[in-house]
């Protein structure tokens, strides 16, 4: 798919967020989603990747960010590995 095939579509503005505040002044701004990313491993952690990123760690995150925009879309990531079992 190429930029082209966008041309004449509703384009969606999303922003990758971590934490209260950013959430909070992201929302107020009107965007149409959030996303909390597994780049919080590199962002936030300070990791080298994002495969340290842990479920709870994604969890903790979108709780933060759930407060701090309440009436937003979430998207959240799902971290490397955490898809291969039902569990």
């Amino acid at each position: 798919m190429s930029l082209r095939d966008f041309k004449g579509k509703k384009k969606i503005v999303v922003l990758t967020v971590y934490d209260f505040l950013s959430a909070k002044i992201c929302a107020s701004s009107g965007l149409d989603a959030l996303l909390i990313g597994d780049s919080l491993g590199m962002v936030i952690k300070g990791d080298r990747n994002t495969h340290s990123v842990l479920l709870e760690d994604i969890l903790y995150h979108t709780e933060a960010v759930r407060k701090g925009a309440k009436n937003s879309l979430l998207i959240s990531d799902l971290p490397i590995n955490s898809y291969n079992t039902p569990e």
